[in-house]
């Protein structure tokens, strides 16, 4: 399959849950002009998977509220 999305985002888009990941959802948007960007919601099992294998890079940012984690890039 061919890697034709640079940066992908696969997850929930609501500020209730993930406040602070709106924010850096917009500034991914802002490189679509430089890159091929996919910012979505919702797909699961295939559809799931096959975005990310389309991918060259999954931005996943994830925020506990009771934790104090490392951030992880998996190239």
């Amino acid at each position: 399959m061919p890697l034709d999305i640079d940066v992908a985002f696969v997850g929930t888009l609501n500020p209730a849950r993930h406040g602070r990941r709106g924010r850096y959802l917009d500034r991914l948007a802002q490189l679509s002009g430089r890159y091929r960007v996919m910012i979505t919601e919702g797909p699961a099992g295939e559809d799931y998977a096959r975005i990310l294998s389309r991918s060259r890079l999954v931005f996943n940012p994830v925020s506990y509220t009771h934790l104090t984690l490392p951030t992880k890039v998996l190239v």
